[in-house]
């Protein structure tokens, strides 16, 4: 694979981040540098990458950062306290920027939006942080790791027997069925499965997730259903229980063979960034070995 990205020789003391069209140079090494994306705080963590700022997050924020300061929400941060860090650099995901980037803009700080969407561009990010941040050594290490993990996952795919597979979440009321452009879509895919949204509508190749009622589950009958858990289903507890109150629904192929699963949320709810080959391993069990 090959990556577009880095830093270019401008002097010793110049600092770079450059993922596709996205590039910032700086005089020197950042040191106050904040992220306000959890996604991305995993990421510096894993490289040992110190920060003054993370956000406020219902999504795990690392051990590493437990005394660092809380600049409040993804998407809506406090823009005074990041002020007040007297912040050199903030680094975000590429979705924060067209709500984001004219405050920081403002304030006069630095800012880098960096895309994690997806499996790939998280291995980007890595070594494109690690080069940054005079980190190599780490990310080199992370990417060997990573690559090796793959490696085995793809070679046991090779014999495995292609799986029709619903992910699906909701709110009790409502739910949702993950579509072609979800990150999770590439994970599936590594594995060798079919993602059934294209039955339910064909605007599930064009969108992270579509609407559809459980209901549509019978017809489509997939051979595995996943649960991506929020509060609003007592974490995934309400879907899966549906299926056992009703009959109908019991004639799926996922509920006969025991294969209805309830996801960690951390890994599967957005992208996993440096922890998205932890995801692979983990939907590879949960569609091969539990």
């Amino acid at each position: 694979m090959t990556f577009f990205m880095g830093i270019l020789s401008f002097g010793k003391d110049k600092f770079e981040i450059q993922q596709g069209a996205e590039n910032i140079i700086l005089e020197h090494m950042p040191t106050n540098v904040v992220t306000d994306s959890a996604i991305l705080s995993r990421f510096f963590s894993a490289l040992n990458i110190n920060l003054v700022g993370v956000p406020t997050s219902t999504s795990k924020i690392p051990e590493k950062y437990n005394s660092v300061t809380r600049i409040g929400r993804s998407g809506t941060p406090n823009f005074e306290n990041i002020k007040l860090l007297k912040t050199e650099l903030v680094v975000s995901s590429r979705y924060s920027k067209t709500a984001l980037k004219p405050k920081y803009d403002a304030l006069n700080i630095p800012s880098v939006y960096l895309d994690v969407d997806t499996y790939n561009k998280s291995k980007e990010v890595v070594e494109i942080l690690g080069k940054a941040f005079n980190k190599e050594t780490e990310a080199s290490q992370i990417l060997k790791n990573w690559n090796e993990r793959e490696k085995k996952i793809d070679e046991k795919v090779k014999s495995a027997t292609p799986k029709k597979i619903a992910i699906i979440y909701g709110n009790g009321e409502s739910f949702y069925i993950v579509g072609k452009k979800h990150f999770l879509q590439e994970l599936i895919e590594r594995i060798n499965c079919i993602n059934i949204v294209d039955k339910v509508n064909s605007l599930g190749n064009s969108k992270k997730s579509i609407p559809f009622s459980l209901e549509k589950l019978i017809v489509l009958n997939p051979d595995i259903i996943l649960i991506i858990p929020s509060s609003a289903t007592k974490n995934g507890k309400v879907i899966k229980d549906s299926f056992d109150k009703n009959p109908v629904w019991q004639l799926t192929n996922a509920y006969k063979n025991n294969k209805i699963h309830i996801l960690d949320p951390t890994l599967f709810r957005m992208s996993a960034g440096v922890n998205s080959i932890d995801a692979l391993e983990e939907l590879y069990k949960y569609v091969y070995e539990k």
